[in-house]
């Protein structure tokens, strides 16, 4: 499957381009206003490689969330108008699912851990957390969280 993902959610805007779950090209760009003033044009560059390279998109993926309530907005208008132009399923993705998963399939031990706790901080000292359970080929995710680190 040829999938097509932004990740608006956090400070960091990125855009990739997979082919069953290889990364064909990955652009990502961190600063102030950085989704709106590049997203754009890491599009435009991400579909005119896929253009070049012959691969036809199956879909387009997006981060949900939690994050960064602008950049959310930013991220999905963009892609819903993405997929209606181009008449594309949408993939919603769970920002901290993917970091989980991420970190899972990247793990510094070398082994799938038994357990994490993902972190996606929000503001004021604020933080977005889930917990992440091994065991399988995927991580298993338990209840969103949202406060303080105290």
């Amino acid at each position: 499957m040829n999938i097509l993902a932004i990740e608006t959610a956090t400070p960091i805007c990125s855009v990739a381009l997979l082919s069953d779950r290889d990364v064909v090209s990955h652009q990502s760009e961190s600063g102030n206003q950085v989704h709106i003033e590049r997203l754009a044009i890491m599009l435009k560059n991400a579909l005119e490689l896929a253009t070049t390279l012959k691969i036809q998109l199956d879909a387009l993926a997006v981060s949900i969330g939690p994050g960064s309530f602008t950049g959310l907005r930013i991220g999905l208008a963009t892609i819903k108008a993405l997929g209606s132009i181009l008449k594309l399923p949408l993939i919603p993705v769970p920002t901290l699912d993917a970091m989980a998963l991420q970190y899972f399939e990247n793990s510094p031990t070398g082994h799938i851990p038994d357990a994490s706790i993902g972190l996606l901080f929000s503001h004021r000292d604020l933080v977005h957390s889930a917990t992440f359970r091994g065991g399988s080929s995927e991580p298993t995710r338990g209840e969103y969280t949202f406060g303080s680190l105290d």
